[in-house]
């Protein structure tokens, strides 16, 4: 791979951002963005879908991991007539390009993608026009460029593209289906014709000849609409030769969804900040599209982007009004206000709580904090389960007795054979202590769902689990005779009665865990507080760590969210991990899903306190 002409290559990845916006081209750069690999569990995951589709055809070569190395394999293989290459990567000139599989059959190339959206089998075995869907759009532009780096390496005419998708109808006729996807050696994958019957087949050939000639509008910055892909191409070569004013872009609707937007990173300067700075501003790094509730949309197409900018309705005049006017749970509009108010440096509570919270006072002891974590793939890992269906494989309870006593139960499936998880989820669930007294405290209707779907997937072998299920079902009973719900929403209630300032627009677990540890903070500054221990280990308020779950990680693994630990655990479960990561992954598993319940605990005792200082009457507190 010649890298030493070019301090960067136009990639896949690179080519995409920059048709969507040139200053993601600049960002992306800057960040020394080239041909690297990633090696992610999410993207590990993927490769295995790729894996069990190519499974259908012969003479298929796996290429190495380092995209140096693969770019000599994908040369030598191509020699051949008949031929499938997985990881294949060509270059030519600036360009660079690493495809998830590219068969050739004499003459002719065609670029194969693997994609995760659901399809329906009945529908159309071809992709229809391009600009009609921005998702399948992003595939076709992916296809084109791979398809042009094809040309322009090997001068062929023949060109076609295949995407699959898994089938929406599809259901597994055998448990642990993905056990025949790993790749610990090449074209070992075991013939499987549910793996065939999984994905469907669809022309892309016509769509992509159509996006190689003209970009699709709903993908690109619109100096890049109606271009060709190799106009596009020209265009950002100049920019590496640094011909390229990018104070020329303007704002667009694409800037609401940009990771480069703002940066929370005091060593990095967000896009906006750096290439739109507003004049008279004050609070330029409070945009408008991070007010919570609807109306962004039309304040930004009317160009007001910041939200002090916004005006106030004309009864607003301060926080007195709006919790005068507010009713008995704090709204959406409720909270816009309350930024627009601080954006515009008007006097905000730091703390407003409604007296809905006061119902913590009449839940029930053992208290159990219990947060699940759950896995959804396209391939099933169970007989008769379709395509994403969850899978729970790991649970955490902190229970808290009514003497402040804190215990901790869980369960995580850290067996790669296991062949069917959900019931040793369910037996170890019920055998949690104290489980059937008390409350349950959850941070979503998230597990009390789970409970259903668990008991439904059971009783298909009733006879074989009817111990397990009776006991499910006893879980999810009422309380006592009232009829009291043994479960408690602890999101519903910090919606509906809980304002912190630090929250901003969120309201996910993570974003009000972080806020009312700063809050804390900020208290404990003032006189002293007994922090929040985890593990033993870990102070949460001695810690001035932003993100607490950074604190549990080791060895360079982030799990920070429930998107990274189920890829991580899938990764697990198809044979996608080395030794090393198979013996250091579950302890950061098992912390990552034991701080998500311990959270809950800390977001409860935060409350509770409150309730010492309320009448009938809200709460609220200035700084």
């Amino acid at each position: 791979m010649n890298s030493e002409k070019y301090p960067f290559l136009i990639t896949d990845n690179l080519f995409q951002k920059s048709v969507s916006c040139p200053l993601k081209f600049y960002h992306a750069t800057k960040q020394k963005e080239g041909g690297q690999y990633s090696v992610s569990f999410r993207h590990r995951n993927k490769l295995s879908l790729r894996d069990a589709v190519v499974d259908r055809y012969h003479n298929v070569k796996f290429t190495s991991d380092d995209t140096s190395t693969a770019l000599i394999e994908t040369e030598k293989w191509l020699k051949s007539d008949d031929v499938v290459v997985c990881g294949a990567v060509i270059q030519s000139g600036k360009c660079l390009t690493r495809i998830p599989a590219l068969r050739k059959q004499g003459d002719n190339f065609t670029v194969i993608q693997v994609h995760g959206k659901l399809r329906k089998s009945g529908k159309t075995a071809e992709i229809h026009s391009p600009g009609i869907n921005r998702t399948v759009d992003v595939y076709l532009l992916k296809a084109a460029y791979r398809q042009f780096v094809i040309q322009q390496k090997y001068s062929v005419d023949k060109m076609s593209a295949e995407f699959f998708f898994p089938s929406k109808g599809f259901r597994a006729s055998q448990d642990n289906l993905y056990s025949d996807v790993s790749r610990k050696e090449p074209n070992q994958i075991k013939n499987n014709d549910d793996l065939e019957r999984l994905f469907v087949s669809v022309s892309a050939t016509n769509s992509v000849k159509k996006v190689l000639n003209v970009i699709p509008h709903t993908i690109s910055y619109k100096s890049f609409e109606g271009m060709s892909i190799k106009d596009a191409v020209a265009e950002i070569e100049t920019w590496m030769d640094g011909d390229q004013n990018f104070r020329d872009v303007e704002i667009h609707e694409a800037c609401k969804y940009c990771e480069y937007r703002s940066s929370d990173d005091k060593n990095y300067s967000g896009c906006w900040n750096q290439f739109f700075p507003k004049s008279g501003i004050s609070a330029p790094e409070k945009h408008v599209y991070e007010l919570i509730g609807h109306g962004n949309k039309n304040q930004s197409e009317n160009g007001i982007l910041f939200q002090e900018q916004v005006p106030l309705p004309d009864a607003v005049i301060g926080f007195e009004t709006i919790q005068n006017y507010s009713g008995p749970k704090i709204t959406i509009q409720d909270r816009r206000l309350l930024q627009l108010l601080d954006a515009k440096k008007m006097n905000v509570p730091d703390i407003w709580i409604k007296p809905g919270l006061k119902v913590l006072d009449q839940i029930e002891y053992p208290i159990h904090f219990l947060d699940f974590e759950a896995a959804t793939y396209a391939i099933p890992s169970r007989r008769a389960a379709g395509p994403y269906e969850p899978v729970y494989f790991q649970f955490s309870c902190h229970t808290l007795m009514q003497n402040g006593k804190i215990t901790h139960s869980e369960w995580l499936d850290d067996n790669p054979d296991t062949d069917y998880t959900s019931y040793s989820f369910a037996k170890a669930l019920v055998e949690v202590d104290h489980i059937f007294e008390g409350t349950i405290v959850q941070y979503s209707p998230f597990e009390k769902q789970a409970i259903n779907n668990l008991i439904r997937e059971l009783e298909y072998n009733s006879m074989l689990y009817d111990e397990v299920l009776k006991k499910l079902k006893r879980l999810r009973q009422p309380a006592d005779v009232f009829d009291r719900n043994r479960f408690l929403d602890l999101n519903k209630l910090i919606r509906d009665s809980y304002f912190n300032k630090n929250m901003h627009d969120k309201l996910g677990l993570k974003y009000v865990l972080n806020a009312i540890l700063q809050w804390e903070r900020e208290q404990s500054s003032k006189k002293h507080m007994k922090g929040f221990v985890f593990d033993k280990q870990i102070d949460f308020l001695s810690s001035d760590a932003k993100n607490p779950y950074n604190l549990i990680q080791s060895n360079g693994y982030l799990i920070e969210d429930g998107s990274e630990a189920m890829d991580a655990w899938i990764s697990m479960k198809i044979g996608a991990m080395s030794k090393s990561e198979m013996s250091e992954l579950p302890i950061i598993l098992r912390r990552y899903c034991a701080l998500d319940s311990y959270a809950l605990y800390i977001i409860f005792n935060h409350l509770k306190n409150f309730l010492k200082k309320m009448n009938n009457d809200d709460y609220y507190s200035f700084s």
